[in-house]
């Protein structure tokens, strides 16, 4: 079975991965901030839809993804 990865030995997969990361620390800075503000952006507009229990649209820093725990609006 074949992992992907470029080294059989853990070890030196883990020493590529280092020196990797050591040459371009400030690329996986960035990377890591882009996904996260991504991340921040997606849950957000899942936070502006109005409630589907009760309808009523909270604001993004209210909204929960269930506040209304055990509850659900009968349609």
């Amino acid at each position: 079975m074949e992992s992907g990865l470029p080294y059989k030995d853990p070890a030196r997969q883990r020493a590529a991965e280092r020196k990797w990361y050591a040459a371009n620390r400030q690329l996986a800075f960035d990377k890591k901030n882009r996904k996260r503000t991504n991340l921040r952006a997606v849950v957000r507009r899942a936070k502006e839809q109005p409630c589907s229990d009760c309808d009523v649209r909270y604001p993004f820093y209210v909204m929960d993804f269930d506040h209304v725990e055990g509850q659900k609006r009968m349609l």
